[in-house]
């Protein structure tokens, strides 16, 4: 797990043993955004206008994106690692080529957005979403534009996906879940609401929502919401329902109260054995991880094998020149003669 905060720095955390494994500085300012592409790439935006790729093996800097001219305020990677989107207090949005590492495309929106996300493969296609204020604009990459918007009422705090339909949260309880698939007679996307709750009966702002996973055996879904007072609740939602009552189709599970102001949450689902590794493999793994950190952050350089080539080279040079002085033999010059000469007479 990484984190980012005002400090500069990211924390990295390895989740199997509970311990946190170091920290990664390169930005100059606070860390607004840090986003995971599989497991070979971390990405982080920050308030210096910058945004770093980092290999999740070796934890290096592999490339800093500089473009916008204020704050970065949200990332969003494609899910074919070949795009990243990226929004700014310069009412700008970018389009990173990251095959070539460089703007592909640049649009001026108007307005500072807060949040940039792509919309699942497996929903409506190659859409992505851009929210500022109460205002939730889709835009599509084949018509290079805006192609459906939403008025969500509240200002709008966070979103998640469940398959193709896209969950809202902001002011008052306030949530809702849109289906995106819907198309006008122009093609454009008509957002349907279809359900519509509060998840809060006090009014308290939905800070975080996340998508927890189905259930195969209920055959609905399970969400999970946090509020700004702290209090984190899981609800069941059936999509499919055909009851015309929201009630219906949520249902709060349970809730708890987490004694402090919440500000992100996210759900991880522990493997099984039948779904891939073993909890043991993901912690040798981690802990490999955690070694080569350690090693990348503690260690100094090492020297290149050109360079050890070169110092040897160096060191027997430097042996052709040293003499043993017991080895050396003096000898009496008046004693040594030139062929072909006698005592001073020519021959």
């Amino acid at each position: 797990m990484a984190s980012g905060s005002s400090d500069e720095t990211i924390q990295l955390y390895n989740m199997a043993s509970r311990k946190e494994m170091g920290s990664l500085v390169k930005h100059d300012g606070t860390i607004n955004a840090l986003r995971f592409h599989g497991q070979t790439h971390l990405f982080s935006a920050s308030d210096d206008g910058t945004i770093c790729v980092w290999d999740t093996g070796s934890w290096q800097c592999l490339r800093t994106l500089k473009g916008h001219k204020q704050a970065v305020n949200d990332i969003a990677v494609h899910s074919s690692g070949k795009l990243l989107l990226s929004v700014s207090r310069d009412k700008s949005l970018y389009t990173w080529n990251l095959v070539k590492g460089r703007p592909a495309f640049i649009t001026n929106i108007k307005v500072e957005a807060s949040r940039v996300e792509w919309c699942p493969t497996d929903g409506p296609g190659d859409l992505f979403l851009v929210i500022h204020a109460n205002q939730c604009d889709i835009y599509s990459t084949a018509a290079g534009g805006i192609v459906g918007s939403i008025d969500f009422g509240k200002k709008i705090s966070d979103l998640a996906f469940i398959g193709r339909h896209l969950v809202l949260s902001g002011e008052e309880g306030k949530v809702n879940i849109f289906d995106l698939s819907v198309r006008d007679d122009l093609g454009r996307v008509a957002p349907s609401c279809l359900v519509d709750f509060n998840a809060d009966p006090s009014g308290a702002r939905i800070k975080c929502v996340a998508y927890a996973g189905p259930s195969e055996l209920m055959g609905c879904h399970y969400l999970v919401t946090a509020t700004s007072e702290g209090v984190i609740t899981v609800w069941r939602v059936n999509i499919a329902s055909e009851s015309s009552d929201d009630k219906n189709k949520v249902r709060q599970l349970t809730n708890t109260t987490a004694g402090c102001r919440v500000t992100a949450c996210d759900i991880y689902i522990k493997a099984t054995e039948s779904d891939g590794p073993s909890a043991g493999d993901d912690r040798k793994a981690a802990a490999k991880q955690e070694t080569v950190l350690k090693k990348t952050t503690a260690t100094k350089k090492r020297p290149s094998k050109s360079e050890n080539y070169q110092k040897k080279i160096d060191e027997r040079r430097q042996q052709q020149f040293i003499v043993e002085p017991k080895k050396i033999r003096t000898l009496d010059i008046k004693q040594v003669r030139k062929p072909g000469t006698v005592k001073g007479k020519k021959t």
